[in-house]
């Protein structure tokens, strides 16, 4: 068992779930009016969902509640 993996959902506590992830290595970049967080391992992630990282960059974008972050951006999305 790898201790960087967590269950998907989170919630579940059992060891041998068969539904886990990668936990996201978040980096913080810039400063001031430019900061950003860069999900370092986005890719490994995505793999583990099944889903295009497309799709895992417009779920923290139109959900940021699931992260529980507070994205700014300059215009509407797609």
């Amino acid at each position: 068992m790898s201790d960087n993996r967590i269950n998907i959902p989170s919630t579940i506590k059992d060891a041998n779930y068969r539904y886990r992830m990668p936990r996201m290595i978040l980096r913080i970049e810039g400063g001031g009016n430019g900061i950003m967080t860069n999900i370092t391992n986005l890719a490994k992630v995505a793999e583990a969902l099944a889903v295009p990282t497309e799709c895992t960059t417009e779920l923290i974008h139109r959900h940021p509640q699931v992260l529980h972050v507070r994205p700014k951006h300059d215009g509407p999305l797609p």
